[in-house]
């Protein structure tokens, strides 16, 4: 039988165990005086006397019908576990490529062991191996004996993996029941079985009736075959091919009720049936005549209630002293039964009475103290533990077998394991099972179970092996792409900005169509080796999402900006499908959605000569989310489209479709394994559909937060209006009789400090360092002073007290103001208490910059200006473009718009103007690579605070500039800090700059 059935009985018999362990012995006596006031009720009150003995009845049959099941499913067990055994050594044996001489050898050996120990009763292990039948008992079928034919074959292939129980059938020849059990191998074409007969059944039928004439006891397959039944005349019979017997509507009322017991009537008789499953096929069946009813009830109606109690009081007795013990021992056969052949050492052990029973012992020094043991259980193990070789395992070990802990370590569960090496270096594995507990609670008896592990211990160590080796390889290749990369854009980057400066200042033609090719071949390395990064840090799982807030309009005009060239080039047309109410202001990683719509456009243009490209861009507002759209983007060619057998080889690295066909077309082979990744980082799957020579659709949805509601309309329009309502800039007042001192370290930062107050007036004066900036502050009288808090060598706050402390009275009563990027709580206090008068956060608003200038200069010095800002929207110092132009005349270059590092709109608001703007992207141009020099000197010397100094100043100049991907990237790097940097995000972050640089060394 199976471990879900033999399961299944064991829980029949739950409520029993509760019972006996809910009254015990020492309420005894109150069972009793309630057995006496029970047998004055059935004196009085006949009907419920009548009941009550219907009840012990239906008990009386339950439990002989519960033990015959029971012992059945005992005797079946064997044979079960002979087949689990025989199937896994097989399998064993097959995958080992043994021959059949030592397969049959196997079967024959292992049919004369169990004939002659667990199961007599049996002609042998037999088989369907290598499409050949196998005998262990020797016995020849002959050539017309087909095993595939056979219903022990057919039935456990049918239910491979599981064992199957054969109809029984009777043998005429031995005059004995025999019954199949099979099981099919894990390939499903092997096939081990054994015959058992059943004689054993008809044995345990026939002693749980006893004498009782009136009492009938079978076991019934659910086909109706009779299996054993008390009258051995009725055994082989099939009921269910009778019609109107008694056993016909005995198992017909079994299998159709509902609950155990059912009553009927045969022949004007009444009886009393009770049915009990074995495993799933068979069941056991009581039926006790209800006449048996009458005698009883006279007798106890006349005979003196101290008979009645005594009686109950007999059997109580005999059921509290004999009935745990039976229910035990039977716990113990069933568990043993399955698991005996497993464990090199199963143990029961009575932890109450420190001692030990035992069951199996393998190693023989070890049966042997278990034998000695007499009282000092706990002490022996104590020292087989201590004796163990040393190892990292033997105090797991000593503390896993220390039986004086035991209730407190097994409070809460039944069961503990533990794996350590063991005498002769072998691997075990050893399991303490609770069988049984006091009625408080405490631990009673153990299962102590050992089992040989060494083998799989081995197989287990090589795996984990394996895997580190290869995880170690992984990370090696991601380690050597990301600096190869690295290493390679840095002469990448040099070449185009030389390249950048001669195309900037040549006039020959044919050396300016050169730098062109190189700027052309440039850009396209370049992408290559952004590819191979890209990919070895979404490998490494080091690659973020990175969300803000961005302008669909903005990346709609950058995408078409970007891609209409190529396709202009091509003669391609580009349909553009956007549904204009989609919201104009969204928040996500813009950056990495641009690089993946790039991707695909870009594939599409590659493998596109005739016809067009259509990009479409669609929403859905979520239901469940007030503030979430579903953004839906496809982008759809008439291209050479996709073979179907090439589908599955679209997404893999390095690998190009074709490649023969499309040897002309550049590429790594990378770009849609990225995209993937990416779209998978947000949540997102690219989606592809194609038809070979018709062309191909790629599309992904993807969850994007809303800003503003507002519907984009024509993306054009919209990103023009951008542009061109930005808010103009107003001078608040001038004063060109006060004078400031502004010290910071980064030259992008003073410009940008000094274009701002130009209009003021102002008189400025401007330092590089701390040192610099307090030899002016003790030569000279200032109105105000601003310090960058964030400075190498000498931060602001230290400027700060050199100044005060230097007893120079020349700038007593000065306000000192810190700049600085860390607008976080209580940031005020702190610099007051730093001795500033006030701070300022980086960015610089010019708008906060003049209000707070105005708050301290001397009333005096200030003349307030009047509003003469124009109406017209076309005045506005924030449009950047021809429309809007400011009154100067600057003009941004549009090529700044299409920078995928670059926001110029952002920037302009912050610099106040498109021509300080300009200048600032100049200054940050200039200065960014001495600052990456500084800060490779300061890591070579590990001087990690000046390092987390400069990234602060890079991450104030890229924001300053609109840079804001680059802003961000700095930002992790000063978050993670010194404990947790990373030289590879530091070298990404150079390398961005760097770029971004070279992308405007020709424009500014």
């Amino acid at each position: 039988m199976s471990k879900g059935n033999r399961n299944s009985i064991k829980e029949s018999r739950i409520p029993i165990t509760a019972i006996i362990k809910h009254y015990g012995p020492r309420r005894a006596l109150i069972f009793v005086l309630l057995a006496l006031s029970f047998a004055a009720l059935i004196l009085v009150y006949n009907m419920l006397l009548r009941n009550f003995v219907t009840r012990s009845l239906q008990t009386e049959s339950e439990i002989s019908a519960i033990n015959s099941a029971k012992e059945v499913d005992i005797y079946l067990s064997t044979g079960t576990d002979v087949i689990d055994v025989a199937e896994y050594t097989v399998e064993k044996m097959l995958s080992e490529n043994r021959t059949d001489e030592e397969i049959l050898e196997y079967l024959t050996y292992e049919t004369n062991t169990i004939q002659n120990s667990i199961l007599p009763a049996t002609t042998g292990i037999y088989g369907c191996i290598r499409d050949r039948y196998f005998d262990g008992s020797g016995w020849d079928p002959g050539e017309d004996y087909v095993p595939q034919e056979r219903p022990w074959y057919l039935e456990a292939v049918a239910d491979k993996g599981n064992i199957v129980l054969i109809n029984p059938y009777f043998d005429l020849y031995s005059e004995e029941v025999v019954m199949t059990i099979a099981k099919a191998l894990p390939d499903g074409e092997n096939v081990v079985a054994v015959d058992i007969t059943l004689g054993r059944i008809q044995e345990i039928t026939e002693e749980n009736v006893g004498n009782d004439a009136d009492t009938k006891r079978m076991v019934i397959s659910s086909n109706g075959f009779v299996v054993a039944h008390s009258d051995i005349d009725e055994r082989a019979a099939n009921y269910l091919e009778e019609t109107g017997t008694f056993g016909n509507l005995v198992l017909t009322s079994v299998l159709n009720s509902e609950n155990d017991f059912t009553d009927i009537r045969y022949q004007g008789d009444y009886y009393t049936v009770y049915g009990v499953p074995i495993g799933k096929d068979w069941y056991s069946i009581s039926v006790v005549d209800s006449r048996k009813l009458t005698f009883p009830l006279l007798i106890l109606a006349v005979t003196s209630g101290f008979a009645i109690i005594a009686t109950f009081v007999i059997f109580t007795v005999i059921m509290l002293r004999t009935g745990k013990r039976t229910i035990i021992a039977d716990n113990l056969q069933s568990i043993l039964s399955s698991s005996a052949d497993i464990y090199m050492s199963l143990c029961d052990l009575d932890v109450i009475n420190n001692s030990v029973t035992g069951i199996k012992n393998v190693n023989p020094a070890i049966a042997k103290a278990v034998e000695s043991c007499d009282g000092n259980m706990k002490e022996i193990f104590a020292g087989i533990m201590t004796g163990l070789p040393e190892s990292p395992t033997k105090q797991a070990a000593v503390e896993f077998s220390d039986l004086s802990t035991i209730d407190e370590r097994m409070k809460d569960t039944d069961i503990a394991t533990v794996e350590y090496l063991s005498y002769g270096n072998i691997w075990v594995r050893a399991r303490l099972l609770v069988s049984e507990r006091t009625p408080e609670g405490k631990v009673s008896h153990v299962l102590w179970m050992l089992e040989n592990i060494d083998q799989e211990k081995k197989e287990r160590d090589s795996l984990i092996d394996l895997s580190e080796r290869a995880f170690a390889a992984s990370e090696a290749k991601s380690a050597f792409l990301s600096n190869m990369s690295h290493e390679i854009r840095t002469p990448i980057n040099a070449i185009l900005g030389m390249n950048e400066v001669v195309l900037r200042e040549c006039r020959d033609e044919n050396i300016i169509s050169y730098s062109e090719n190189i700027r052309s071949s440039g850009q396209t390395l370049l992408g290559l080796v952004n590819d191979i990064l890209d990919f070895s840090k979404i490998e490494s799982g080091k690659l973020e999402i990175i969300p803000a807030d961005y302008e669909l309009a903005s990346m709609l005009n950058d995408l078409v900006n970007m891609v209409r060239p190529r396709m202009d080039k091509k003669g391609l047309d580009l349909i553009l499908n956007i549904d204009k109410n989609i919201p104009e202001k969204l928040f996500g990683d813009d950056v990495r959605i641009r690089q993946v719509i790039t991707n695909i456009l870009t594939n599409a243009v590659k493998y596109t000569e005739h016809g067009s490209v259509t990009f479409s861009m669609s929403h859905d507002r979520l239901e469940y989310s007030e503030n979430e759209i579903m953004l839906h983007v496809k982008i759809k060619d008439t291209g050479i489209g996709i073979k179907k057998e090439d589908m599955n080889r679209l997404f893999s690295e390095f690998e190009r479709i074709e490649e023969k066909r499309n040897r002309n077309i550049e590429g790594t082979g990378l770009g849609m394994a990225i995209t993937q990744s990416l779209l998978e980082l947000m949540n997102s799957r690219l989606n592809v559909s194609s038809r070979y020579g018709e062309g191909s659709e790629f599309s992904f949805d993807l969850i994007q937060r809303v800003r503003d509601w507002e519907p984009i309309g024509d993306y054009e329009t919209a990103y023009r209006k951008t542009l061109a309502h930005k808010e103009g800039y107003h001078r608040q007042f001038t004063a060109p009789d006060a004078r400031i001192l502004v010290v910071d370290d980064t030259p992008m930062n003073l410009l940008v400090f000094t274009s701002l107050l130009e209009p003021t007036e102002l008189k400025i004066d401007t330092a590089g360092s701390g040192d610099e900036g307090i030899e002016l502050a003790l030569k000279n009288r200032y109105d105000m002073i601003f310090l960058d808090h964030m400075m190498p060598d000498k931060d602001g706050i230290e400027t700060l007290k050199e100044i005060r402390g230097s007893g120079e009275k020349i700038n007593d009563g000065t306000p000192f103001i810190c700049l600085t990027a860390n607008a976080i709580s209580g940031a005020r206090e702190q610099y007051l208490e730093a001795g500033f008068d006030d701070y300022l956060t980086k960015p610089i608003d010019s708008k906060k910059l003049e209000k707070m200038i105005l708050s301290y200069l001397p009333s005096a010095k200030v003349n307030m200006a009047h509003d003469d800002r124009e109406e017209s929207p076309d005045a506005s110092a924030g449009s950047a473009r021809s429309v809007g132009a400011p009154a100067d005349g600057t003009v941004l270059p549009e090529a700044l718009y299409a920078m995928i590092d670059l926001n110029p709109v952002e920037g302009v608001k912050r610099c106040g103007s498109p021509k300080i703007y300009l200048n600032a992207l100049r200054a940050f141009s200039d200065s960014i690579r001495p600052t990456i020099a500084a800060t490779r000197n300061y890591k070579n010397s590990d001087d990690m605070d000046d390092v987390m100094i400069t990234v602060h100043s890079i991450k104030t100049a890229a924001g300053m500039v609109g840079a804001e991907r680059i802003s961000n990237m700095a930002l992790g790097i000063e978050k993670a800090g010194p404990e947790n940097f990373s030289e590879e995000r530091l070298n990404e972050l150079f390398d961005r700059c760097i770029e971004l640089c070279n992308n405007l060394t020709s424009l500014i």
